[in-house]
């Protein structure tokens, strides 16, 4: 009887070092670095559908997991991060976007090119000429068009598609809620952003998406 009971206390404490081991392993990969396979072609050309990515949970905030609470904040998201957010409107989705209209902004979109606080963020053709060109591609058929974003010293890559680019779609002209960010897809013809949901509160963002990892 008495080895018996040795035996089952040795086994009770692999079974709590086990236990220990996993729920730590739960709390990094929740609440500091997880790992994300991408679905969609949103963000292409900076993320590719299949490609695995880092995400760091830790960079905003500690939060506390599948409970949208956060404990601390010690950082706030920048124009021009990609992050991830659960999506209110497509039953809390998780969902990775680019970051283009900050708090307080005043923000217009117009046939994918943002304005913000009145400043055009497209870098090189005016918006008039990117419209030309996108028209002459389309005429030509032809199938992508990169065009190159900045602010304040960040550049990004856009995609966009003349063969799918609907002139009569609406202009967007709004004041950007405290508290909230507008984020756009880089694929700017293929993606479901805030043009079609809304802005995204600060208590959804989740992560930002730091670089590939299929890559190191």
């Amino acid at each position: 009887m008495r080895d018996l009971l040795l035996f089952f206390m040795e086994h009770i404490q692999v079974l709590e070092i086990a236990v220990a081991l996993t729920a730590l392993y739960w709390l990094i990969k929740n609440c500091t670095i997880s790992w994300h396979e991408v679905g969609s072609a949103s963000m292409v050309p900076t993320i590719m559908p299949g490609s695995t990515q880092v995400l760091n949970r830790f960079a905003y905030s500690l939060r506390l997991p599948f409970l949208r609470h956060t404990v601390i904040d010690w950082k706030h998201p920048k124009r021009g991060d990609v992050i991830m957010f659960l999506c209110p409107n497509r039953d809390y989705q998780l969902l990775g976007k680019r970051i283009i209209g900050m708090p307080g902004d005043d923000l217009r979109i117009e046939h994918g090119v943002p304005y913000v606080n009145g400043e055009c963020l497209i870098d090189e053709d005016t918006p008039e000429e990117l419209e030309e060109t996108l028209k002459e591609l389309k005429s030509k058929k032809e199938k992508i068009f990169t065009v190159w974003e900045k602010y304040k010293g960040r550049y990004w890559k856009t995609l966009r598609d003349p063969e799918d680019l609907d002139h009569e779609q609406k202009v967007i002209n709004m004041k950007v809620p405290e508290g909230c960010y507008f984020v756009m897809g880089d694929n700017r013809e293929h993606s479901t952003d805030s043009r079609e949901f809304g802005v995204v509160p600060r208590s959804l963002i989740c992560a930002k998406l730091n670089y590939n990892a299929s890559e190191l």
